[in-house]
């Protein structure tokens, strides 16, 4: 009896050919032979030993009634060898496939590339800058720069030209604008940059006050002021640069705010959004209504109080919290 449960373990584990020793050894375990299914694997045939065999003990001192019973149940074992087999196959197909492409690759006829890091999906640096060139540009398919902000600039005029229609005798409506990318373009600047910022640079910029107008920035402002709509300009730039900004808005033909406000000393250290929303609570304190209020980072709108309509434009190329 011995003799041929190894004889038929030795023909079960023939057949599933490939897989190392392991495979081979849990094939003969299992006693699956036969017929080969779409993986290779020999089923549909089942030794008197079978069972014995997984569970490492004989069964042939069971009487006649416990063999009955037992094999009532053997299809539920037998479907769980399977799934043991095949699970095994799958794990030791794996680790071949890894033995036969190493073997290959030593052979030079396949080139291989191994697995990358997890970083390569951070975007590179210099491929970002040049992507940010062509929305600029509106060269790629990532969008257009210049659309985009006259389709934000629409937005804001369609709505301060329905909320003025409806203002209160009486009432005071403000419009509040950030300046730098909102309605003063520093893209010359950033590109020699090659969008890095750095502090000297930057204010040299600002002294020289050659930034050009945003096109649908200038049109709002335009629009405000034919509405009857008080112009806030709000800006994170120091008191210092007072005079350059003034000389950038009149040559960018901005003429006729109400005021323009810029950080005064000891106020460095606030952030953007602290520091623009204390400065529209003034506003609003001097008996203004913000309506509108327009600006490139969402610290230019977030914070108490906030407008009743704020309209963000799009801005790729820095954050500022």
């Amino acid at each position: 009896m011995e003799a041929e449960q190894a004889a038929e373990i030795a023909q079960g584990s023939s057949l599933v050919g490939t897989m190392g020793p392991e495979p081979l050894q849990i094939a003969g375990k299992f006693g699956i032979g036969g017929v080969g299914n779409e993986f290779g694997i020999p089923v549909g045939h089942r030794s008197e030993h079978s069972l014995s065999s997984f569970h490492g003990v004989r069964l042939s001192w069971l009487d006649t009634t416990e063999a009955r019973n037992v094999r009532g149940h053997s299809r539920r074992f037998e479907l769980l060898r399977l799934k043991c087999l095949i699970a095994w196959i799958l794990v030791g197909g794996a680790w071949s496939l890894e033995l036969t492409a190493a073997q290959t690759g030593a052979e030079g006829s396949v080139p291989r590339f191994a697995p990358v890091a997890r970083s390569e999906n951070i975007p590179n640096l210099d491929k970002l800058k040049e992507e940010l060139k062509q929305y600029h540009d509106c060269t790629c398919r990532c969008g257009c720069y210049g659309k985009d902000l006259d389709l934000q600039a629409e937005r804001a005029m369609s709505f301060l030209r329905v909320r003025a229609a409806r203002a209160k005798t009486g009432e005071k409506l403000a419009l509040v604008l950030d300046i730098d990318e909102t309605t003063l373009s520093n893209y010359e600047e950033m590109v020699r940059a090659g969008f890095a910022y750095d502090t000297k640079t930057f204010n040299a910029w600002v002294d020289s006050a050659q930034a050009p107008a945003i096109p649908g920035t200038l049109r709002l402002f335009n629009e405000a002021k034919r509405l009857g709509v008080s112009v806030f300009f709000l800006t994170g730039r120091a008191e210092a640069q007072r005079g350059a900004t003034e000389r950038n808005l009149h040559a960018a033909r901005f003429d006729g705010w109400q005021e323009l406000i810029l950080r005064e000393p000891g106020q460095e250290k606030l952030s953007a959004l602290e520091f623009k929303s204390a400065r529209r609570k003034d506003i609003v304190t001097e008996g203004y209504r913000i309506v509108l209020n327009v600006g490139d980072q969402w610290s230019d709108l977030r914070g108490t109080p906030e407008s009743e309509y704020s309209v963000k434009y799009p801005d790729p190329y820095y954050f500022l919290k």
